[in-house]
């Protein structure tokens, strides 16, 4: 298995037909211009901009069953990834096999100078990183440094109660609040704490996020939903996979009525894929959270 310091591969043709094991990989080989060389990747990846000229990658399957006889008559020159379960299968099956971590703001960086490396396209790798820099400095912090915030991924309820649900603890997320000046309320080791009800009450955030890549079904109404988007069914962009919006939510989460953020009305859901994929697309996220704490 690859690694940054491990990388060096020098033929222009290492790249020539790309596996995609992750959302967030395809992203950065979209972003380098490779988009045209990957010939599967997973349900769950997308390309922003696909050449319908060419034949449209093989889906391999996900992140947990994925086919390898369908990666393995897709005839890969390289198969780039993070940190897998399937990554030794496919080097036993004499695959080149690229892992990139995913985790933080510096992982996404460090993720796209792995992929140009070996693709042999660095300058074009340190451009890609030099736009990405530039759209995160253009960030505003947030005027109050003392706001605490609270990123959910998704959630549960039940009769007015929320079930333990997943926080955003050391992560991309916790960066992106370091980035705007704001205090992630979690302030403890763990990278996806599972927090209970008790929990919340005792850290007790002034904004929470909910972050999700479809709407929570008990948090808003469908017709709530479609018109954060301001759009019917049949517009094509219901259908863009890379749409994201926010919109302010009143849970009635009857333990954490006395939560800052339940009190102040500060609860925001963020629906989309951009919200919870470890990419370079992430700027959006955080433009969109800048454009919230600012209002």
């Amino acid at each position: 298995m690859l690694t940054l310091s491990l990388v060096n591969i020098t033929q222009a043709q290492a790249c020539e037909r790309i596996v995609s094991l992750s959302p967030s990989t395809t992203d950065s080989l979209d972003a380098l211009g490779l988009g045209d060389k990957i010939v599967g990747f997973t349900r769950y990846c997308q390309l922003e901009h696909p050449n319908k000229s060419i034949k449209a990658p093989q889906v391999i399957g996900g992140f947990t069953d994925l086919s390898l006889e369908t990666v393995f008559l897709t005839r890969p020159s390289i198969i780039f990834g993070g940190n897998s379960a399937n990554n030794t299968a496919l080097e036993n099956l004499g695959f080149k096999v690229v892992v990139h971590p995913q985790q933080s703001l510096q992982d996404i960086e460090d993720g796209v100078r792995i992929i140009a490396t070996a693709c042999n396209i660095k300058e074009k790798g340190e451009q890609v990183i030099e736009k990405y820099r530039a759209s995160l400095a253009e960030l505003k912090p947030a005027q109050d440094s003392n706001m605490r915030v609270l990123i959910l991924y998704g959630y549960e309820e039940t009769n007015g109660n929320l079930s333990s649900m997943y926080g955003a603890g050391v992560s991309y997320h916790a960066d992106i609040l370091k980035l705007l000046g704001l205090k992630n309320a979690y302030t403890g080791s763990l990278s996806a704490p599972i927090l209970s009800q008790e929990s919340i009450l005792a850290i007790n955030p002034d904004i929470i996020f909910v972050l999700s890549s479809e709407p929570q079904a008990a948090s808003v109404a469908i017709d709530k939903f479609k018109a954060a988007f301001k759009l019917n069914e049949a517009d094509p962009k219901m259908r863009d996979p890379f749409l994201l919006v926010a919109y302010k939510v009143e849970p009635q989460w009857q333990m954490l009525m006395q939560v800052n953020a339940l009190k102040n009305n500060k609860v925001y859901e963020i629906v989309g894929r951009d919200s919870v994929m470890p990419s370079i697309r992430l700027v959006y996220l955080a433009k969109l959270m800048a454009q919230l704490i600012a209002n």
